[in-house]
Order: C-alpha cells, then sequence, then structure tokens
C-alpha cells in the first residue's frame, strides 16, 4: 500500500467525480476496500451530511444502512469518529464502546453483510470507511499500513474539497518556498519514518526535526504532520 500513494496521488487529480475519487482509492488500498465517505458539512457535527458510497457496495446494504439510521439514529462508532484524534478499526471501536442492544446495530450490521472488521478515518468534513473480509489485527494491519491508509484518506479529503468548490472561485496555488531540510524531514515522514527515526539518520536533534516539521506546516498552511505530507506529494515537492 504505500509504494501506491504515489499513484493514487495522480489517479486523484485526474478524477472529476466523488465517485471516481472512491474508484481511484479502492484500487489503491490493497487488503481492504472502500465502504463510503460520509461527507459532514460542519466538521465534528454529527447532523446533516451525505454519504458516498463505493459503486461496489450493494443495494441491500445501503437500504439497510439507510433503514438503521432511520430507527436507531446515529451510532456511537460515527459518534466516536467525531472525537477520535486517530483512525480506529471496528474491532478496536467495539472493545473501546461494548456497544450492547440498540447501540450495536451497526456492528450486527456489518456482520450481516460479511464485513468482519474496518477502519474509519476522520479528516476535516469527511469521513472515510474502509472495510475489510477478515478481522484486522498487527499482522494484517501494521503501523505502517495503518498510517498509509490515513495518508490516502486525507488526500481524498483534500481531493474532495477541490471537487466541493466551483472553478471560478479557486484561488491559484502560490508557490511555497520550504528549506532542504524542511523538505528531507517531509519526505522521511512520508514513508513512515517518526521523529526520533528522521532524527537519527539526518543526524539531528529531535527538537530540531520538530522545529523543521513545525514549519513545513506552517508555510504549507496544514493542519497536521499527515496533512502536511499529503500537500507536499499532490504539489510534487516531495516524492518517495
Amino acid at each position: 500500500m504505500p509504494d501506491r500513494l504515489p499513484k493514487l496521488i495522480h489517479a486523484l487529480r485526474d478524477a472529476r467525480t466523488p465517485l471516481k475519487v472512491l474508484d481511484a482509492l479502492d484500487d489503491a488500498v490493497g487488503p481492504l476496500h472502500v465502504l463510503s465517505v460520509w461527507y459532514v458539512p460542519n466538521g465534528n457535527s454529527l447532523e446533516g451530511g451525505e454519504i458516498i458510497y463505493h459503486h461496489d457496495i450493494s443495494k441491500n446494504f445501503r437500504s439497510d444502512h439507510a433503514n438503521a439510521l432511520a430507527s436507531f439514529g446515529i451510532s456511537p462508532a460515527r459518534q466516536l469518529s467525531a472525537t477520535a484524534s486517530l483512525p480506529f478499526t471496528v474491532s478496536e471501536a467495539r472493545r473501546i464502546l461494548n456497544p450492547v442492544g440498540r447501540d450495536a446495530w451497526v456492528f450486527d450490521l456489518l456482520q450481516d453483510h460479511r464485513m468482519r472488521d474496518g477502519l474509519v478515518v476522520h479528516h476535516g468534513r469527511y469521513v472515510v470507511a474502509y472495510y475489510s473480509d477478515k478481522p484486522l489485527n498487527d499482522k494484517n494491519l501494521s503501523p505502517e499500513l495503518r498510517m498509509a491508509l490515513e495518508l490516502a484518506a486525507d488526500a481524498v479529503a483534500y481531493r474532495l474539497n477541490e471537487l466541493a468548490v466551483p472553478k471560478r472561485r479557486r484561488k491559484r496555488i502560490r508557490v511555497v518556498e520550504l528549506t532542504d531540510r524542511e523538505l528531507a524531514v517531509l519526505s522521511h515522514l512520508a514513508r513512515g519514518l517518526n521523529v526520533p527515526q528522521i532524527a537519527r539518520h539526518l543526524q539531528l536533534k529531535e527538537p530540531t526535526v520538530r522545529t523543521f516539521l513545525n514549519r513545513a506546516k506552517v508555510k504549507l498552511k496544514a493542519a497536521n504532520s499527515t496533512h502536511a505530507t499529503v500537500i507536499a506529494i499532490k504539489r510534487k515537492l516531495i516524492r518517495f
């Protein structure tokens, strides 16, 4: 999966509709599949929004999902996505929430449709949901794969945001000048290294690495380190 991210970036650039965006993502995510993207107009709000399903998701699932939402309301797992700072699997959400009765409806729905597990990534106004035919664990969902799936979801959110803005209102992206050190830190971050590993590789102190990373985030107007990496890849400032 990590080696497919540059190809995904190119595919997203050519995707002109939300459904094409989901197709590009599904082609890149390897052992997982794309379930849907939930558009949330007001960021962390649970009110309103629109669900875009991948075209492979059956009509039966869509109908069952819509009926369950109408009957039981927003699931605790969806509520968790509004407050969680990191992506989480369906299995992890079940352990955290320990749902019973009506609160378990979304977990029952997934099981009924043979979706054994999944990963939920919340980025800005979008919640990207992957699903898996098998339970996810440390062997088939390594930290590197989890980070790659998060980066992929962030890139999708970025592209969907672009498509949502009328062309006549889009602002020209100004040229951003990053130093060699800032680019090096972002490049290593994109390859899955953490701050201590980057510091050792570049023979720098960890606070210095964090300083370069923070400067890059400010220059790119990124919400976080992951967002900065996605922007840098998309603008071809770095490659990996």
